[in-house]
């Protein structure tokens, strides 16, 4: 049976002559991988594929053909842009920011539904609260079926958010007229069942990466050697940079660190963490990385002993966290240090592929980290277990199968 769904999934006729229209509030598909990888999945078989993006460009093309096979129809945001320029895409005094919010978001709302309307799709994708809204106008307009893919729980992504309880309205509100919801962990998607009460399907469906052969690189070890630095042990941090993700305590944690580990922090932030060298500018063992292209990060991720990912238990949606890093360092083979949370423990735990901490002390998380990298045969151990899991369940290609076994109920019906 599971050797027929695989094949039925990836069949390149699947949707040959389906068009389906993703609506986004990003400036590009890359931006949200599990969006990037369904897009490019779709596309092999057989869709054709709009992804709704917003752009700060006035000359940007209305529709614009990517490398990968989909088409981007540019959103041109000129209040966003206006209000960047004025005030930076995320302002730090509070009038600032509410007039910014709301003008910006009514004008996404009028350009999403035209530009989702101009798509004429057989399937509408919202990626995430903001854009289910118009997603829900354009299938009523449109008559065709809504998914709704909620990859965060957003009116609950951090400790306070603008306007919660409107975009709590506006989900609950909206989310009836969504065929399937997707989201990226059980319990949230068990919060969508009981809390929503979602009577239609909700999926579960992994942030795993695409499936690719493990080979292992000296990207990192390279760089440093570059900098005149040498370490036994690279535990690396890639992504996000924020108080959310806990990176003071992992930074704290680095000044307990046995000799020769290395911490690697890659990635980018916003406001006072847009410059995070000059936060912690006395720390012996930490190299900043800036961003990498998504294309290759996994060269990167490669080149690491340890991975590492944290959040901060301040809010739902950390507490219940469905991390692309942890799927990505299992593809890498890296034994993984995570917050001791339910999803991620139970993960961790019984696949047996890394350890959990309390991710707010930096006392544990060095710890862990000191005890992986001086336990060669434990990093062995943990690292095949991680490379196992990801040929035989952690990859995107088997996720894609729940979404394609449902797009194609749906477009058929």
């Amino acid at each position: 049976m599971p050797a027929a769904r695989v094949s039925a999934a990836s069949s390149p006729l699947r949707f040959a002559g389906r068009r389906i229209c993703m609506l986004t509030y990003v400036f590009s598909p890359k931006t949200i991988p599990p969006l990037y990888n369904a897009a490019r999945s779709l596309v092999k078989a057989g869709a054709e594929v709009d992804i709704v993006c917003m752009s700060l460009d006035p000359a940007a093309p209305r529709r614009e053909s990517a490398k990968e096979g989909f088409h981007i129809r540019w959103m041109r945001h000129r209040s966003l842009a206006f209000f960047s320029r004025k005030f930076g895409l995320s302002p730090r005094h509070t009038l600032h920011a509410a007039v910014q919010y709301v003008a910006t978001y009514v004008e996404y709302l009028f350009r999403c539904v035209r530009l989702g309307v101009q798509a004429r799709a057989d399937l509408y994708e919202a990626h995430d609260l903001p854009s289910l809204l118009p997603a829900a106008v354009v299938s009523r307009i449109a008559k065709k079926p809504l998914a709704y893919y909620a990859h965060e729980l957003f009116p609950e992504m951090q400790k306070t958010v603008r306007f919660a309880g409107l975009w709590r309205l506006i989900e609950k509100v909206c989310i009836r007229g969504a065929e399937v919801v997707v989201t990226p962990e059980e319990n949230r998607s068990e919060i969508y069942r009981r809390e929503f009460s979602v009577h239609k399907p909700v999926l579960t469906v992994l942030n795993c990466p695409p499936f690719r052969e493990h080979v292992r690189t000296s990207v990192l070890r390279d760089e440093l050697r570059a900098r005149g630095i040498s370490a036994s042990t690279i535990v690396l941090y890639q992504g996000l940079l924020a108080d959310a993700r806990c990176i003071r305590e992992l930074l704290e944690a680095s000044r307990h660190f046995d000799e020769g580990v290395r911490l690697v922090v890659m990635g980018t932030g916003y406001n006072e963490w847009a410059d995070p060298q000059a936060l912690f500018p006395h720390l012996s063992n930490v190299t900043f990385l800036p961003r990498v292209p998504y294309d290759e990060v996994f060269a990167y991720t490669s080149s690491a002993d340890i991975g590492v990912l944290l959040y901060r238990n301040d809010c739902r949606n950390n507490f219940y966290c469905a991390p692309n890093k942890l799927y990505e360092y299992a593809a890498a083979g890296l034994p993984v240090i995570a917050p001791r949370f339910p999803g991620i423990d139970k993960t961790l735990l019984s696949e047996q592929f890394g350890l959990t901490v309390d991710p707010e002390s930096p006392e544990e998380i060095a710890r862990a980290i000191n005890r992986l990298a001086s336990d060669a045969a434990l990093r062995e151990v943990f690292g095949q277990n991680a490379l196992r899991l990801a040929r035989a369940r952690y990859s995107w290609e088997k996720e894609f199968e729940t979404i394609a076994d449902a797009y194609a109920s749906l477009m058929k019906r």
